[in-house]
């Protein structure tokens, strides 16, 4: 059911949480410090990464986007599976049938009304622009867990009209939980395994994915997209990774853009929109 009523007023902050520092590409060699262990019925992945290696991340994203698009040298590709290994051992979550998740758009000037369901999926193949987690003409589906994340996402203004769609899933999705808060988002599993290592690992995504995109750099997310796809392989549904836009807010992307449907649109306007900033140097 779409809804053609007032608009909702919402107010958004934005605090400067990730302030931008030039990373530092250091030749580091491959971290020692990882290594894995048997489990009592099954194999476990042990990650162990010191401040040093966020580096690493750091060298395989500048080797994705300039040397090879698809590989890591051989070394680095075992690390990299052992990183996925871990994350689906300690990180895995579902999205049960009939949960709620939402996606916005900007309305036009000229838009006074809710979008229409049909305008608030996925872009289709021939206009899918490549994103954090997909690359160009290949769509996936971007949601977020609750209304005002969803809102915050598109970088609106005082006075904007937002249409709101909320999503529910057809089916139970499989994700991992990529989010690098310490609090977990509402029935989601996190921490089941030692985090305090790994956490490594899920800085350098936030960060990379905390990056503003230029439209014209393709090459932006290149990093995150290459994670994305091992997951994908790895037979899951989607990833949820913390929003760098809302605070205590996280996202989902869905590798399948019919996974999930519209429900219904809601209309809201964007009464005030604050920021906090904080000096670099």
């Amino acid at each position: 059911m779409q809804s053609t009523g007032a608009p909702k007023s919402v107010a958004l902050g934005y605090p400067s949480r990730f302030a931008r520092r030039r990373p530092v590409i250091a030749n580091v060699g491959h971290p020692s410090c990882l290594r894995c262990c048997a489990g009592k019925h099954m194999g476990s992945v042990t990650i162990k990464l010191s401040e040093q290696d966020l580096e690493v991340f750091v060298r395989w994203a500048e080797h994705l986007r300039r040397v090879d698009r698809f590989h890591l040298p051989e070394a680095d590709e075992a690390l990299v599976e052992k990183i996925v290994t871990y994350s689906i051992q300690n990180r895995e979550s579902s999205i049960e049938v009939g949960e709620s998740l939402y996606r916005a758009r900007v309305n036009k000037i000229d838009e006074p009304r809710a979008k229409q369901l049909s305008e608030m999926g996925a872009p289709p193949r021939d206009s899918a622009r490549a994103g954090r987690m997909n690359p160009a003409g290949i769509p996936y589906l971007y949601l977020a867990l609750d209304e005002a994340t969803a809102i915050a996402e598109v970088r609106p203004w005082k006075g904007a009209l937002i249409s709101v769609a909320r999503f529910v899933p057809h089916r139970v999705l499989r994700v991992v939980n990529l989010n690098y808060r310490d609090i977990k988002p509402p029935g989601k599993q996190v921490q089941k395994g030692d985090e305090t290592d790994y956490k490594t690992f899920l800085l350098f995504m936030s960060r990379t994915l905390a990056r503003p995109q230029d439209p014209n750099d393709e090459l932006s997310y290149i990093p995150t997209q290459y994670f994305a796809e091992k997951f994908k392989r790895r037979e899951f549904d989607g990833i949820i990774f913390q929003s760098v836009l809302h605070e205590g807010g996280s996202n989902v992307v869905l590798f399948d853009v019919n996974s999930a449907a519209p429900k219904d649109v809601s209309l809201h306007q964007i009464q005030q929109v604050t920021y906090s900033t904080v000096g670099v140097k």
